[in-house]
């Protein structure tokens, strides 16, 4: 049975949308989903589905949530090997700028078709502020920062093209892709 990590966006923020990851479970489980398991309150969950698109899956757990909590909880999925190709592209980018040694670092990550594409992902790989960069692969940003998150300006510029994902810091993906996908490899 395939076999997906779903990434909930804007959840547990303060007394934002709250979603207890006990009753997740218990809800997704409860749906027919097999092999569920949640990690931190970020809404970072596994779930075994007969379904073989990330699509269904995605909307599926969207449905399910809605229902459940009375909000709308924009989901993105992955199969276990895109998973992984997040985590080692994560590995391996290097900002293309060469001017973040990034202290921080986070993931933003897309459904399918909604990553920055073209002239937006040339801006963010050409971002050229000190102690910032971005670099866009696949349905994932990659972005360096050795300040705080609230004070990068690259995040204030493509706010927008951001705003369909969600984001995850680099130590997150890595024991979300150990802990799933596990091989061994976990490196941050």
């Amino acid at each position: 049975m395939p076999t997906y990590v779903a990434f909930l966006r804007a959840i547990n923020l303060g007394n934002h949308h709250k979603v207890p990851m006990a009753d997740l479970r218990t809800c997704l489980a409860e749906a027919g989903l097999r092999d569920v398991e949640t990690h931190i309150q970020t809404g970072n969950v596994r779930v075994g589905t007969s379904m073989r698109s990330v699509a269904k899956v995605e909307k599926l757990l969207e449905e399910l949530l809605l229902e459940r909590y009375g909000f709308e909880v924009p989901t993105i999925a992955f199969t276990m090997a895109q998973l992984r190709q997040v985590y080692d592209d994560a590995l391996a980018a290097v900002p293309p700028q060469g001017n973040a040694t990034g202290e921080r670092r986070y993931v933003h990550l897309f459904k399918t078709g909604d990553a920055p594409t073209g002239d937006v992902a040339a801006a963010i790989a050409a971002w050229d502020r000190p102690g910032e960069a971005g670099l866009v692969i696949g349905r994932a940003v990659h972005v360096w920062l050795d300040g705080p998150s609230q004070q990068a300006k690259l995040l204030g510029a493509f706010g927008k093209a951001l705003a369909r994902g969600t984001n995850r810091n680099l130590t997150v993906i890595a024991a979300v892709a150990e802990r799933w996908t596990g091989d061994g490899r976990v490196r941050t």
